[in-house]
């Protein structure tokens, strides 16, 4: 039975399973199950997961990865089992380790699949003692940054140049007494900043909950 990832079922996903070529000789072996699933284990955020060969055979894959290539996949690809913009990941890791050998190279690339789907892929050699190694292609959430998710609502609630100032100390954990010293300001001047920033918010959730 192939291992399967770990991963959030995402239902807004079209289900396509892309199963293993059936006619494979190519069996994952008990070392290289015990390194794949020591290599999930230390990885968080796994949407999906797929093994392959070096000549792009699918040796196994789980069911998110199965739903993301579906996604990602156009119309004239469909006949392809593994999508190009992800093939273009293994195949940038098998040309590193032909040009330097002796090192075991992990390669990611951030890409957008659609407007709702953006990824980390990231490749990595599967080697086992005495095997042939495959190419395990992990699909990863991309975490956005406590500082980006600050910014980006302040822009959708229009925050002015010093109220972004505060907000962005105010979501790094800071108290107003040390917003105020870092900024300069009284204290009164930073509560009268939250009052303006909260009631900013308010008035855009109200709109966003109107027109839901």
């Amino acid at each position: 039975m192939p291992f399967q990832a770990s991963g959030t079922d995402n239902s807004s996903f079209k289900h396509q399973p892309i199963a293993p070529t059936s006619n494979s000789s190519c069996i994952l072996s008990a070392e290289h199950q015990h390194e794949l699933q020591s290599i999930l284990m230390a990885e968080e955020g796994i949407l999906g997961m797929v093994v392959l060969t070096e000549t792009r055979e699918v040796v196994d894959i789980d069911l998110g990865a199965q739903r993301i290539f579906n996604q990602i996949k156009t119309v004239s690809a469909q006949s392809e089992r593994i999508p190009e913009e992800v093939w273009c990941v293994a195949q940038a890791l098998i040309e590193s380790r032909a040009i330097f050998p002796e090192h075991n190279w992990q390669i990611e690339f951030k890409f957008a699949a659609s407007t709702a789907l953006a990824l980390r892929v990231q490749a990595r050699w599967l080697v086992a003692p005495g095997d042939h190694p495959y190419v395990v292609l992990l699909f990863l959430e991309v975490k956005q940054s406590l500082r980006e998710r600050a910014l980006c609502e302040a822009r959708k609630c229009n925050l002015t140049a010093r109220e972004l100032e505060v907000w962005l100390l105010f979501q790094a954990n800071h108290t107003y007494r040390q917003i105020a010293d870092k900024l300069y300001i009284t204290l009164n001047t930073v509560k009268k900043h939250m009052k303006n920033i909260h009631a900013k918010r308010r008035s855009v959730l109200d709109f966003e909950e109107e027109w839901a």
